[in-house]
């Protein structure tokens, strides 16, 4: 039988201890670990793919006084892989025509040929659009292409200004650039205070107007797909030769349509601040919560003891609800062979070991089974689970009052939907016994829920400050998941589970070194036939057994001749002991296989606005 009385009243104690903090660590660096790893396995894969991108764009644009422009452009490549083209498609909107397009690399012109030999263009110019496509042999390597080209009439002007009006970068470009700086070059005879200068595209951009002739702009890491337009105005003296020329005023339109960007575009801004600032304090203030909850409902308890060894069984209920407690909370399949091996000691059964000797093409071998015989008589009250697992072995699975562990493993193949729902039942029978002895805190588990629910607020957070485009969303979407992988750390012991885990690992160590103590063992053969059953939840079975084998007192008859425990009877007699350790081998093997069996403005300069797009130019390209 087995007494519960024998806890002593225990007082709470406000120092905690930090094992089950030092645990969640642990789990969440190897998840950190694991999730690195496999990371950097998609990038050695995505490595080996052929690939390009543009490091540096760089543009020099010169009005002139006609009213046309002539527009540099230097692109770099760095190619991963073999390409021999590239193209460039450019709207002729904004301008009467494209004249002298021309590609070159360093003094080398490319010249007009439909071959499609390497140093060969084809340009083709039709309706609305121009589109080239040069020809080279380029591998691993960085290359850099000058694309020159005047666009006639797209000066604009009118009364009062001059306007320039372009995309420096088209929006069809489909690999972004690590860094777009254009200047623009005006004809001479304008101060700086005559000129103003707007950049369209994304907000990390900046205008300036240098002096009276130069405009500079420049964009960073500029996204696929993005443009980047410049708008400039100026006297309209500068172009006196301009073709297209208008009565009427343009500089109040013009300003007033950038005002209204500009106030849209410093809306962003702010907005993106904010979001980015809430992306780093909604985490922070999360965390903070959690933590204090941890502190309240998920600290390990400190319990004072501290000994290294413990001698005797630190509590007396069965070895399942010991494997409970050892398991956080969860039922492995090694406390089903403990039970057996408890009811066989308290007199519920018995095991048989037998041995058949099978012959093959190449050798013989012998092939062990064990065969559970039900014994009638004991008068102990057996616990739900208990009656549970006989109740599956001699009914469901045996036939009368016996049967094998190859029968268990048939039974397991053959009826996978059965068995696993009878294992899902036994468990929950177990801890729905353990619960009674109350070793694990309800609370803390409640407070696990919660910290997951606080975890999936901050990272559905993250999400849509990242679909914002706020680079906070993914501060926050990171801290969300480490606060999720410390969940488990609110789980935990009671104050007297505590102290009986840590009893319980201090019995561990004795099991597992009590052949090396000076002092002399408990000498009962019941004793140890008592700690051997819970060697197996504890993991220590086979250590104990071999040490057993050398500590045993022979000059005392009652260890004199054994051969193991009564409701184990071995196939060789007097090796019974070592017996012992092939049936947790063969009870490992069987839940191994039954296991297995169940088989994400002003124009004065400064930031670009948003919107724009009115301006000419623009287009994209590529390269293959």
């Amino acid at each position: 039988m087995y007494n519960n009385a024998m806890f002593p009243a225990l007082t709470n104690s406000p120092r905690p201890i930090t094992a089950g903090t030092r645990s969640a660590l642990a789990w969440f660096f190897t998840c950190f670990l694991a999730a690195t790893l496999i990371l950097a396995s998609f990038g050695a894969g995505a490595a080996w793919a052929k690939d390009y991108d543009f490091p540096l764009v760089d543009i020099d644009v010169t009005i002139n006084d006609d009213g046309s422009f002539d527009f540099i452009e230097t692109r770099t490549f760095d190619f991963d892989g073999d390409f021999s083209w590239a193209e460039y498609d450019l709207p002729i909107a904004g301008a009467t025509d494209i004249e002298g397009f021309a590609v070159s690399e360093g003094s080398r012109i490319f010249g007009a040929d439909p071959s499609g030999q390497p140093g060969t263009i084809q340009i083709d110019k039709s309706g609305e659009r121009l589109y080239a496509k040069w020809f080279y042999r380029a591998g691993n390597e960085q290359r850099t292409f000058t694309i020159s080209y005047r666009a006639q009439d797209a000066i604009q002007a009118y009364s009062d200004v001059g306007e320039f009006y372009w995309k420096i970068v088209g929006p069809e470009w489909d690999k972004g650039a690590g860094l777009v700086r254009a200047t623009i070059h005006l004809p001479p005879g304008a101060e700086k205070t005559d000129v103003r200068a707007w950049g369209h595209g994304p907000l990390n951009g900046n205008i300036e107007i240098v002096d009276g002739r130069t405009v500079r702009l420049e964009v960073e890491n500029l996204a696929p797909n993005t443009f980047v337009e410049a708008r400039v105005t100026f006297p309209t003296a500068l172009v006196a030769n301009a073709e297209t020329a208008y009565d009427g005023k343009g500089l109040p339109a013009i300003l007033a349509e950038e005002e209204d960007r500009a106030a849209d575009a410093n809306r962003q801004r702010l907005l993106a601040r904010t979001g980015n600032i809430a992306g780093i304090l909604v985490p922070i203030v999360a965390a903070m919560i959690s933590f204090f909850l941890w502190r309240r409902h998920g600290k390990e308890y400190s319990v004072g003891f501290d000994g290294r060894y413990f001698r005797e069984l630190p509590a007396e209920y069965p070895p399942a609800i010991a494997g409970y407690l050892w398991g956080f909370g969860s039922i492995g399949m090694e406390n089903i062979t403990a039970t057996l091996m408890d009811l066989g000691r308290r007199g519920h059964v018995t095991i048989e070991e037998s041995e058949e000797v099978k012959t093959g093409f190449l050798r013989t071998k012998v092939v062990k089974d064990y065969v559970i015989h039900r014994q009638d008589g004991a008068d102990d009250e057996l616990f739900d689970f208990e009656r549970r697992l006989l109740g599956f072995l001699f009914s469901k699975v045996g036939k009368a009052d016996s049967v094998s562990i190859e029968d268990l493993k048939d039974y397991a193949q053959s009826h996978t939907s059965s068995f696993q729902k009878f294992l899902t039942a036994w468990k929950k029978s177990v801890k729905q016994t353990a619960k009674k002895h109350h070793l694990i805190e309800e609370t803390g588990t409640k407070m696990m829920a919660v910290n997951i629910a606080i975890s999936a607020i901050v990272m559905i957070f993250g999400v849509l400050l990242i679909t914002q485009g706020m680079l906070g969303g993914i501060f926050a979407l990171v801290a969300g998941g480490i606060l999720a992988a410390f969940s488990p750390a609110f789980k935990r012991r009671s104050w007297r589970g505590a102290l009986q885990y840590r009893q319980w690992r201090a019995f561990r160590r004795f099991l597992r070194d009590f052949s090396r103590l000076d002092e002399a063992p408990p000498s009962a053969v019941a004793i140890w036939e008592h700690y051997l059953v819970y060697a197996v939840t504890l993991g220590v079975a086979k250590e104990v057994i071999d040490q057993l084998k050398v500590a045993m007192p022979k000059d005392d008859p009652q260890w004199r001749g054994y051969r193991g425990p009564g409701w184990y009877h071995s196939a060789h007699g007097g090796s019974g002991i070592d017996g012992l350790n092939s049936l947790n081998t063969a009870f490992s093997s069987m839940t191994a296989a039954t296991t297995s069996a169940m088989s994400s403005g002003s124009g004065g300069g400064g930031g670009f606005s948003g919107g724009g797009g009115g301006g000419g130019g623009g287009g994209g390209g590529g390269a293959g």
